[in-house]
């Protein structure tokens, strides 16, 4: 039931972002504004579907957890069909107990810190003169600390603190404004690695170019 739900959610997705585009790149005019080389940073907000270790959260057990998390970039563009680019993903920041570590959840974790830091190559498939299709593909430090206690004085029934490197990949669109400025979208993947779970994002960003 959990993996139908992301699957259904990520596929709608992929289904907008190709139909918004197809209308974006028949409307365009004026310079090409894709063919541009230089640095630019960002910030996004991801929308994010990933489960902590088991047991930390009834609910994600059962369902998976959504929710909304910040992030940041920096790139480099060499023309209209290559960038580098690195993230830093904060995806998930939970201190349900001030660090005490003696809390009673059982539907979240005490504390639970999800975050990433990749390196990723970009590829660029100009359509028309403001419009790409983009393809990515890289490798991300995950980091992911989770602590449960389900009854006070009790053993905690997750304890972990892992730091893995894993690769990512995805796919999604971006829209160039003239001169400085672009919005886009895409759907990230990074698969499970030693004692994480695999996650699904979907950041929404704007860029600001140099």
């Amino acid at each position: 039931m959990k993996n139908l739900i992301r699957y259904t959610t990520l596929l709608g997705a992929a289904l907008s972002i190709l139909a918004a585009g197809s209308s974006i790149a028949a409307i365009q005019t004026g310079a090409n504004q894709i063919d541009r080389n230089g640095f630019y940073v960002g910030l996004s907000a991801n929308l994010v579907n990933h489960s902590p270790p088991l047991d930390a959260s009834e609910d994600a057990d059962v369902i998976g957890i959504v929710y909304i998390a910040p992030g940041a970039t920096i790139g480099y563009q060499f023309n209209k069909y290559i960038a580098v680019q690195s993230d830093f993903n904060y995806f998930e920041w939970s201190n349900n107990n001030d660090y005490s570590e003696n809390g009673v959840h059982v539907n979240t974790p005490d504390h639970y810190y999800f975050y990433s830091g990749d390196l990723l190559a970009k590829a660029m498939l100009p359509l028309g003169k403001h419009f790409s299709l983009n393809g990515y593909g890289g490798v991300a430090i995950v980091h992911e600390n989770t602590y449960n206690v389900r009854s006070e004085g009790e053993a905690p029934v997750v304890n972990t603190n892992r730091t893995n490197l894993s690769p990512v990949v995805g796919a999604g669109v971006e829209y160039y404004f003239p001169e400085y400025v672009s919005i886009g979208t895409s759907i990230m993947y990074i698969p499970a690695s030693t004692g994480i779970y695999s996650t699904y994002y979907m950041p929404i960003y704007l860029n600001v170019r140099f």
